[in-house]
């Protein structure tokens, strides 16, 4: 693999007013059982058992290109080494990249060139995407593939920056190491731009979850195991995480104050950790037709019995300490600071809180839960995978003579990322080194087996979907009935505008509609 390159350093109106896709999604794998906690932890990583066809690719044997390949990849906390590794290592996640990539290397006679770029402060997350859409406009070509946060290439697909995937020769789509459901929430009509899955870490990484102090509960006379077995139940819902963390406050430091001090039975935050509500609570906003395309189908009474819900959590009990708005982030950074002092019963953070060496060195016992439900008799937990999670896209502008091996090249980093990232991080890293407990090793699965994907752009028929959620509980004040009534009103339209757009950027690549 060759040494990495770092380097530093507009969107259709129709589409930015629109492409806010809230879609509730099943599993995208089920995870195998990891060994007996009893196991040596080992510093490289088996391929794992892939003896179904499903798990396996149809590329031919004898398929060998003897090309350099270029990828371009962020230069950022927790994907930054999905696709780039020094060697066999110390660590296990370094090793099993290095595995994957030299086993796609070895497979194709490809040389993959990874180029990592830094966020610029201008387009922050978006910075790859604006990168390559400016090449394009002065006719370079200098990546066959691109690795981005999701979010950031919706705005891009209707433009024609991207080629539809089902176009590749040798990618398949339906194999379980691409996640499944997201590919029901990414495709429309006969087309799709952006894929994700075991090709990534941070699809792992990037699972929201309920990180629960054992230590805390057990003193605070709850039984042992208590939320496991609510979860087991299947009656671990929002109520039930208000009703424990209500009267659990202290004023630990004596300063009368309500302070990051003081010892919780829940903390969470306003912004971004909001947004996991909506696939937990299974308020699904947009749905497909038979043709595959955009339908509206929010219900304001769901998301507004939802709202109430979040609210009562949050703020009518001083069990609860909320982050701020401005101050929740995706790095969890001030949830965590609150939750490993060691005072408090419940937090909301992601899988890679845990792996960033914060709660993972934690003094106390602590276990892992998914999100709650809205209520019981709602089928299944479903975990939100934060917005920032990889893509996979390939640039338009590709040359033909080039697509047969990018398709064959993705295939295959997804196929060995099954066989070396998810047996490295999956069954190894987070069973045996983060996670403490048997009991928190089945939620792993659970929650990983639940998994959904919100796809988010910032607009939505002009109400602003994603974020009305954000800004409804910042305010403290259930205002879903007003802030859904012009979303209501025009988003049939909007979106209409948005599949009529897709549907003609597919017969500009196929006039014969096949």
């Amino acid at each position: 693999m060759n040494p990495v390159k770092t380097t530093g350093k507009t969107v259709l109106a129709v589409f930015l007013s629109v492409c806010c896709l809230i879609a509730l999604l099943g599993g995208c794998g089920r995870a195998k059982n990891p060994p007996e906690r009893s196991a040596a932890e080992t510093t490289t990583a088996s391929p794992a058992e892939t003896t179904e066809t499903n798990y396996t690719s149809d590329l031919p044997k004898n398929l060998e290109f003897n090309e350099e390949f270029s990828l371009v990849a962020r230069n950022h906390a927790g994907v930054a080494d999905e696709f780039y590794s020094v060697g066999i290592t110390e660590s296990l996640i370094e090793s099993a990249v290095y595995r994957r990539c030299s086993a796609v290397e070895t497979r194709l006679g490809v040389s993959l060139n990874v180029t990592l770029v830094e966020d610029e402060k201008t387009y922050s997350h978006s910075t790859i995407v604006r990168k390559l859409e400016n090449e394009m406009a002065v006719g370079e070509s200098s990546y066959d593939l691109v690795a981005v946060p999701m979010y950031t290439t919706i705005s891009s697909q209707v433009k024609g920056t991207f080629l539809n995937l089902y176009d590749l020769n040798y990618l398949d789509l339906t194999k379980y190491y691409w996640a499944q459901n997201a590919n029901s929430a990414l495709s429309i009509g006969k087309a799709q731009f952006i894929a994700t899955g075991a090709a990534t870490l941070s699809i792992y990484r990037f699972m929201y979850i309920t990180v629960i102090n054992s230590d805390f509960l057990t003193v605070s006379r709850f039984p042992e195991n208590y939320i496991y077995h609510a979860v087991k139940d299947g009656n671990w819902t929002l109520d039930l995480q208000a009703e424990i963390a209500k009267d659990l406050y202290m004023d630990r430091n004596g300063n009368s104050e309500r302070d990051e001090g003081d010892a919780y039975g829940f903390v969470s935050g306003a912004r971004t950790s909001v947004d996991t509500y909506w696939i937990s609570t299974d308020s699904t906003v947009v749905t497909k037709d038979p043709e595959n395309y955009y339908v509206f189908s929010a219900s304001t009474d769901r998301i507004s019995g939802v709202v109430d819900k979040i609210l009562r959590l949050y703020y009518d009990y001083e069990g609860s300490y909320i982050v701020p708005y401005a101050n929740d982030n995706t790095d969890n950074a001030q949830i965590l600071n609150v939750f490993n002092r060691g005072n408090t019963a419940m937090a909301t953070m992601m899988v890679n809180a845990i792996e960033s060496g914060v709660v993972g060195n934690a003094y106390f016992l602590y276990e892992i839960a998914p999100i709650p439900k809205y209520e019981a008799a709602q089928d299944g937990y479903f975990t939100h995978v934060q917005d920032q999670v990889t893509a996979m896209a390939v640039p338009s502008n590709v040359a033909p003579a080039r697509r047969d091996m990018v398709g064959a090249v993705m295939e295959s980093l997804a196929e060995e990322g099954y066989r070396y990232l998810y047996a490295a991080y999956f069954e190894k890293i987070l069973p045996y080194r983060y996670l403490q407990s048997q009991e928190s090793v089945e939620m792993l699965q659970l929650i990983y087996e639940s998994v959904g994907f919100g796809i988010v752009e910032q607009e939505m028929a002009g109400g602003q979907i994603t974020t009305m959620l954000r800004e409804i509980i910042s305010a403290e004040v259930n205002m879903v009935s007003s802030k859904m009534e012009s979303v209501t009103r025009n988003a049939p339209d909007m979106i209409r505008e948005v599949n009529d757009a897709y549907r003609e950027l597919y017969l500009q690549t196929n006039p014969a509609g096949e």
